[in-house]
């Protein structure tokens, strides 16, 4: 590492806020902007007054002398001056540059702050300055300031259509004009824009005036602003097109709202203006606060590189994330699209409030900020008919988050003095993630009579009068927090500041341990932090735990778990369900045996949610250092419970169920299969029992059944139950009719999803002409893609077509699998071809062997391969030698004695590393024995 010359560090930026003696108070700006040329040119009129959180200086003399510094980017001062009339004040100022800090700082050897503060009459900072238009061009031009590009006039095909806009967020207002660019100097900005006659003009205020210069030119002002921060001023101009209407809004107020677009693209923008009429009176409503300006607008650009951006009353949004497609696309992708646009608009609708109105004083909370307006977003979406919204975010991302919320490298949420060189460095993913579940909670704790519903209205309302309150204003968010804790509608008095902080501070989740009811009739719950392994050097601190308790007659009781352990009483230990009502925070629950089948028996009184979360947590357990019996066999138990009826839960549930299945019986049959026989046969069995009940529950004719209109979590579904067992006689009847379906047709009649589990089933039973056939598909996936319900789906069966080469159970076909591979080591992703085989346990010793015969040239290959990434031959190496080892340790005996005779012979650091991570998988993986008698209780117990 090299030494840091600490003599040279760059000094540490000014807290100009703090600093300077005057502040701003108005901004009065009038720029004058030509595309064709390269810069621009701005006066600036500051208006200033004292600075009362002035605190820097020294009692020297020349300390009254008139001195303040601005930030300053990319801009040229050409003349500045001090002017006030009551003290007959009109001197010019000098100007030095700081080109490192980016600040410009004016300064008098005459004027002095005490005549200044004598002034009865506005003091004003007139700035004259020269500024640059950033051509942008690509994706690859970061877009900062005031920013140009030219597109194609959809009428004359020449590209003679120019744009010009401003990006102001993080703190790029600099770029724009000399200012005091923080986020809680809040002041009114008045605008006025200079440009050619026919561009059309956009900014915070309304247009309040249009005076014809020349025949070329026009200036244009605007309104001015009422307080606000310079992150999220903003303006647009150049050849536009819009749309227009207007909202009638709670407050009685008739909004005017417009979607501004590039010529020729409008008609793309009606759906985001349909977002905006339908979802800002619900904000507004919700809120109780009345829209804080007297216009809204939405502006699509072809760059930006924050890809939307809540400026005040002119939002910016990337064209691809707010205009519907201008060609033919499938419903799907329609669907699709429109989501997305409802998310990002109705995000940014919000930050109108939350963001801009009332304004975080640091962009240390940009992760709240931004999860907030997530949050509110989804919370809207909900009611507008996206009704499973909060279940399918508990089955995707809620399940993301916590796998890498368990790496000790995991951070807290807060982190001070964030980089603000770009929007991106103010936000970590994870934080931001993690924020937007945190607030879910937060809004849960706020639910009528402690009802944990998703309902969140009394948490807006709350906000919404911490809005009134602090409106035009900055604050903490520990000021929010305070608020929310004395707030009338915190009804059961949760300490919101005590709580909130433990989650911001703490990095990672707990697991919370709940008991056995003691002979006193008491059950404890311990908690822990969540690792992925073990490390005692890692501090374990509490965290403030809200537990609603879904009580077994249905009422919702309350737990506070603010220490390692909680010991609940005789009294207050009512039958239960869950600890963790509708999945309101943020932690794994983990029960014992007696437990989990009182939760199997009343699965079906659990809501959506809490079943999905119930398995969500038992799947995070399997395998994990948490791992007990009790777990296992919990699963089995809900399992055998839930499939005889199984559409009696939710069918994302059922998807979770399947696929947690599915991973355990896969890699316990190849360990069984050589170690354990007598368990072997007993869960093949069960399995096969099982996949047969639960595809009899489903109708899978195509003439009756429409996969196209299926919803995502059944097709998931009903793929895992397909994967269950591919030799099972009614999966194979199922799959060979499908599989009929997408050789020979009809169009669109096969799901994507099936791809992998309908090939597999045709080559577990394959014939050389079925293998051959199959086969041609990995070159040639044209040849089907049409009978295939979604478009573009060559990759996917591709991929599928490889995938099931490994699934043959023939001797014959399994060589000519091992070597398709060996011939075709270019193929991407064509070790593929090879993960069938480590479901089967006697293709060990073939496939070791076949890898001992080949290794000399694949090793080689390796030596002599310069490709990085998912090219690498080096990432097919590793991948076939961690398979070839699991598969070897599988089968145990004496083919993991002979794996590591070669590894040792071959004396290669990178196979000894390569083995050691797969054992480190190997033996993380779920382990089943038929010595455990209540397992196999559970297999012989089954009402299948």
């Amino acid at each position: 590492m090299s030494k840091v010359d600490i003599d040279n560090l760059p000094e540490q930026a000014p807290t100009l806020a703090l600093s300077n003696k005057f502040i701003p108070s108005r901004y009065a700006l009038s720029l004058s902007i030509f595309p064709e040329k390269p810069n621009f040119t701005g006066t600036l009129q500051i208006t200033l007054d004292e600075n009362s959180q002035f605190t820097f200086g020294s009692t020297d003399s020349n300390d009254d002398k008139f001195e303040i510094t601005l930030n300053s980017a990319e801009l040229i001062t050409t003349s500045a001056h001090i002017i006030s009339e009551s003290s007959n004040i009109n001197s010019k100022l000098k100007s030095k540059l700081n080109k490192q800090q980016q600040t410009v700082t004016l300064s008098s050897s005459e004027i002095t702050f005490t005549e200044l503060s004598k002034s009865t009459s506005p003091i004003i900072l007139k700035i004259t300055y020269i500024g640059v238009l950033h051509k942008t061009l690509t994706y690859a031009d970061y877009t900062k300031g005031i920013f140009k590009t030219t597109y194609t006039d959809p009428k004359t095909g020449k590209v003679s259509c120019h744009l010009v806009s401003t990006h102001s967020l993080p703190s790029f207002s600099k770029f724009i004009f000399p200012c005091l660019d923080d986020l809680h100097i809040k002041v009114p900005i008045k605008l006025s824009l200079t440009t050619p006659i026919h561009f059309t003009c956009v900014s915070v205020g309304s247009i309040v005036n249009t005076e014809v210069i020349s025949e070329t030119t026009k200036t244009v002002q605007f309104e001015e602003t009422p307080k606000m921060s310079v992150s999220v001023f903003a303006f647009t101009c150049g050849d536009l097109d819009y749309l227009e209407s207007t909202v009638k809004l709670p407050s009685n107020s008739e909004l005017p709202v417009r979607v501004l677009t590039q010529k020729g693209e409008s008609k793309r923008g009606f759906y985001a203006l349909e977002v905006i009429k339908e979802s800002l009176p619900i904000i507004e409503q919700k809120f109780g606060v009345a829209f804080p300006l007297p216009k809204l607008d939405l502006v699509a650009l072809p760059f930006l590189s924050d890809g939307g951006v809540e400026n005040w009353s002119v939002i910016q949004i990337l064209n691809e994330h707010v205009l519907t497609p201008g060609w033919d696309v499938t419903e799907l992708k329609l669907k699709e699209t429109k989501s997305r646009i409802q998310n990002i608009v109705i995000h940014e609708l919000v930050h109108m409030y939350v963001g801009d109105y009332v304004t975080f004083d640091s962009f240390d909370y940009t992760w709240f900020n931004e999860a907030f307006a997530t949050f509110m977003a989804s919370a809207i979406l909900a009611e507008l008919g996206h009704e499973k919204l909060w279940l399918e975010k508990t089955v995707s991302d809620i399940v993301n988050l916590k796998r890498a919320q368990s790496l000790k490298e995991t951070k807290p949420i807060f982190v001070a003095h964030v980089s603000t060189d770009s929007t991106q460095s103010t936000l970590e993913k994870e934080a931001y993630e993690k924020g937007i579940y945190l607030t879910r909670m937060l809004g849960n704790l706020f639910c009528e009579n402690g009802v944990p519903n998703d309902n969140f209205d009394n948490l807006f309302k709350a906000i919404g009068d911490f809005i009134e309150a602090n409106k035009y204003g900055s604050f903490k968010l520990i000021d929010l927090w305070n608020y929310l804790k004395t707030h009338k509608l915190n009804k059961f008095q949760f300490d919101i500041p005590t709580i909130m902080n433990s989650w911001i501070r703490l990095p990672g989740f707990p697991i919370v341990q709940v008991s056995e009811v003691s002979k006193d009739g008491e059950i404890t719950l311990t908690q822990n932090r969540v690792l992925r392994a073990k490390d005692d050097s890692i501090e374990n601190v509490p965290f403030q735990i809200p537990l609603f308790v879904h009580l077994a007659n249905g009422k919702i009781g309350k737990q506070l778990l603010n220490d390692r352990s909680l010991k609940i009483s005789a009294a207050d230990a009512e039958p239960y369900l869950t600890f963790n009502a509708n999945n309101t925070v943020i932690a794994t629950l983990q029960y014992t045996l007696s437990q989990y089948q009182a939760i199997a028996a009343n699965f079906t009184k659990l809501s959506d949610i809490e079943q999905c979360q119930v398995l969500i947590d038992i799947s995070s357990i399997l395998g994990s250092q948490y791992q007990t019996n009790d777990d296992i066999i919990g699963f089995f138990t809900i399992m055998a419970t839930i499939a005889p009826d199984c559409k009696k839960i939710s069918i994302e549930a059922l998807n979770l169920s399947v696929t947690i299945l599915n991973n355990i019986t896969k890699s316990n049959l190849t360990v069984a299969y050589k170690q354990d026989p007598t368990l072997f046969t007993k869960l093949t069995q069960w399995n096969t029992k099982l996949a047969t009940l639960l595809i009899s529950q489903f109708d899978w004719s195509s003439d009756k059944t429409n996969y196209a209109a299926m919803s995502t979590a059944e097709l998931n579904a009903r793929t895992q139950i397909l994967s269950l067992d591919y030799t099972n006689a009614e999966s194979c009847a199922i799959c060979k009719t499908l599989y009929k379906n997408l050789i020979h047709g009809p169009k669109s009649s096969v799901p994507k999803r099936f791809l992998p589990p309908v090939l597999s089933t045709i080559q577990a039973n394959a014939s050389v002409k079925d293998y051959k056939e199959i086969s041609k598909l990995i070159k040639n996936p044209g040849l089907i893609v049409a009978n295939v319900i979604e478009p573009n789906s060559q990759t996917d069966i591709q991929t599928s077509a490889i995938g099931s080469l490994g699934f043959v159970t023939s001797r014959e076909l399994r060589n000519k699998t091992l070597n398709y591979v060996q011939t075709n080591l270019d193929v991407r992703m064509v070790e593929l071809a090879l993960l069938g085989f480590k479901f089967q346990g006697e293709c060990a010793e073939l496939v070791f062997g076949w890898f001992k015969l080949h290794f000399k040239e694949l090793y080689g290959r390796v030596l002599r391969d310069n490709r990085k990434g998912e090219d690498s031959f080096v990432r097919f190496f590793q991948h076939l030698v961690e398979l070839v080892c699991e598969l070897c340790l599988s089968f145990g005996g004496s083919l993991v004695v002979k794996l590591e005779k070669f590894l040792k012979e071959r004396d290669l650091e990178v196979l000894d590393d390569l083995y050691e991570r797969a054992k480190v998988v190997f033996e993380g993986k779920v382990r089943l024995s038929s010595k455990d008698q209540a397992l196999l209780k559970v297999f012989d117990e089954s009402k299948f």
